[in-house]
């Protein structure tokens, strides 16, 4: 992810977001994100809570989760003699990730940009406002695996799912990295998974990857929310570009 002849940009999420759509009990696109349709749109007078998430959208908030990952990346950029872009996923626009590496931090609730790369993902992630109810889509199931992953932030058994998309950017000359997670604990699970290289290596053979490059993939892997903070996380399902599932 991180060279020297081509930039990389880190883009935390925008946390106000999540306030106004669970006000407003509805998931907003990256079109309405980027023309901030999500309050010309809006008919009538507003609620004092709706009053109170606009203020909060207003600002520039993240998770203390998304701004720990950032700092760990911008540490391991060191080590490679680069220096990675901040960005406020509000100040980035489409030209950005067609060239440059790219790794989007949350889910597209926080972060609307995951969504410009869900055409290319096997495992969706969204959150349905109404009932607060997370669906991971499986949109090609392979042998034994479920339609669908529910997660559901009542459950007493606190699950939480993540995911790690590693991608080919819109040019196809670089990668995009989704972080994402159905809770702050999830996204700290795929933060935690991409960054043991031993894990990784380990989930790799066991994919049956033989290649010595990292190949572009899927992981979607079961997490405990414990207090805001993974437990220990097992890998659900993958794909890897290239690699017929098994």
């Amino acid at each position: 992810m991180f060279t020297r002849d081509r930039p990389t940009i880190l883009v935390p999420g925008d946390s106000g977001l999540v306030v106004w759509q669970e006000t407003r009990h509805k998931n907003l696109t990256l079109s309405d994100y980027l023309a901030s349709n999500y309050v010309k749109t809006h008919e009538g007078p507003f609620s004092p809570q709706e009053q109170i998430a606009l203020s909060l959208l207003g600002r520039r908030y993240t998770s203390m989760v998304d701004l720990e990952i950032v700092q760990k990346l911008s540490n391991m950029a060191q080590t490679y003699h680069a220096e990675p872009l901040l960005r406020f996923a509000r100040d980035v626009r489409p030209n950005d990730l067609k060239y440059s590496n790219v790794v989007l931090i949350g889910s597209s609730e926080t972060n609307p940009w995951s969504q410009m790369f869900q055409g290319a993902m096997n495992f969706v992630l969204t959150k349905d406002q109404q009932r607060t109810l997370y669906t991971i889509e499986n949109r090609h199931p392979a042998a034994g695996e479920p339609a669908r992953w529910l997660s559901d932030p009542a459950d007493r058994l606190k699950t939480a799912y993540c995911e790690v998309s590693y991608l080919a950017n819109p040019s196809g000359a670089g990668n995009v990295l989704v972080l994402e997670g159905t809770s702050m604990a999830g996204t700290e699970c795929a933060w935690e998974f991409i960054s043991n290289q031993e894990r990784l290596r380990q989930f790799l053979k066991l994919a049956g990857w033989k290649g010595h490059q990292t190949p572009h993939f899927e992981a979607l892997l079961r997490t405990s929310n414990l207090g805001g903070n993974a437990a220990t996380s097992t890998i659900v399902a993958w794909r890897i570009d290239g690699h017929p599932a098994s």
